[in-house]
This record gives C-alpha cells, structure tokens and sequence, in this order.
C-alpha cells in the first residue's frame, strides 16, 4: 500500500510515518491486507486506506471519545477535495439512489478543531438512505454512548463489494459502489463488537440484527485485525 502523510487541513503531503504510529493515534483495530495500489491518508482525527479503483476507501479507522462529541456546534456539510483522481466528486451523488454516507461521522467530532476534515470526500462512501439514515445512523449513536463509558472506543470502518450495485447515475468516472460495510468497534478494556450492514437494509432495521464476530469480518473483508 502506497504509504502518504496526507495532512488534510493543510493539502500537503508531508513525509511517512510508521504504521505504530498511524496505530497508537487512530485505532486499536488497524486492517492490514488492502491491495497495495491503495493510498493511506492520515488526518488529525482518522486514517484512511483509499481505493483509488473503486474511488471508495477500503477501511477507514479513528477514535471516539466523549470528549471530542461534546458540543452542540451544528457542522456543516461543506465537501472538500484532496485528491480528485482517486474519489468521487459531490456533483456524482445527484440524485435519490445514494446518500453522500461519512467513513467517519461528523458528529462524533463535534468539539474537535479539526471536524471540517471530515467533510474530504475521501472519508465518504456512496450509502443507500435506508441504510445511512438508518442502522448507520444508529451504529453511530451506539459508539459515541459507549464512548461515555469507556475513556474510548476504537473503530474501523470499511466496505464489501460482494453483490454487483447500480452505480451513482451522475458520476463521470469509473468507480465502484460497495454492497455492504463492515466495523469492527472496540471500547477500551472489551472485547470487539462487529458488525456487517448490506445496503439493501431497510431504514427501520436494528443494528443489532447485523452483529457478526471478527472472524467473519475477517473472512468477508479479507483483512487482517490486530490489537494492543
């Protein structure tokens, strides 16, 4: 995997760090196994493994903490660009078919300085409604009330490509649109609550009905998980 330092709020590749590094700051769930065409972004709040072939990222990881969710700041969704050639473009998600769905969710980052990064398209998926404003959504709820009672809670994110899917209508490019997504979550001192939602879930669905163990994201993702 092609190793870049990509300092998202500055648009400057900076040097290479070591992946314990990218370890300790992001995730204690960090994937290894992604093709090796693929590009690792880091930014301040998430570390990204970018597919440039699908224009998806193939995991992405970070760390929730009560901290960083508490604020009542309203952030808006204003779509940045890194690097054109290897994401989709906001104009590509007009359109009902698909929601402009965060790898990393801006309202787990509600405090930080740096929650404008998440609005780089890279740390966006392209997700069926039913899905982002649903099991998604609630997935998202359950990691921030974990992180209150844990000091936090390491998550990765990521997609599967296991069922051909219609493609974004308006997208110019070639890309590839995942069927499902994955997330292994980990709150510090437990063991992995794991999780597979297909994008053909409906809105009302409970999360919980997607609960699977590491070993079939294993299998189904072909990464391999590591922990401290």
């Amino acid at each position: 995997m092609r190793t870049i330092v990509f300092i998202l709020a500055m648009l400057t590749v900076v040097g290479v760090v070591s992946a314990e590094r990218i370890y300790t700051v992001h995730a204690k769930q960090f994937p290894s196994g992604a093709a090796e065409s693929n590009i690792l972004l880091i930014g301040h709040l998430y570390a990204i493994s970018l597919d440039p072939e699908t224009k998806v990222a193939t995991w992405c990881c970070y760390r929730a903490t009560s901290a960083d969710s508490a604020s009542r700041n309203s952030l808006n969704r204003n779509w940045l660009q890194a690097l054109p050639d290897a994401t989709l473009e906001e104009s590509d998600f007009r359109g009902p078919e698909y929601d402009i769905g965060h790898m990393t969710p801006l309202g787990t980052f509600k405090a930080s300085p740096y929650a404008f990064e998440l609005n780089f398209l890279a740390n966006c998926a392209p997700q069926t409604p039913s899905l982002n404003r649903g099991p998604w959504v609630r997935l998202e709820d359950r990691i921030r009330e974990l992180a209150k009672v844990h000091d936090a809670v390491d998550v990765a994110i990521g997609t599967l490509y296991e069922t051909p899917m219609p493609p974004l209508p308006a997208a110019d490019e070639p890309h590839v649109v995942p069927s499902a997504f994955w997330a292994v979550v980990t709150p510090h001192g437990e063991r992995p609550q794991c999780y597979i939602v297909d994008q053909s879930c409906e809105r009302g669905d409970s999360i919980d009905g997607f609960a699977v163990s590491i070993e079939e994201v294993t299998r189904r993702s072909g990464l391999t998980f590591t922990s401290e």
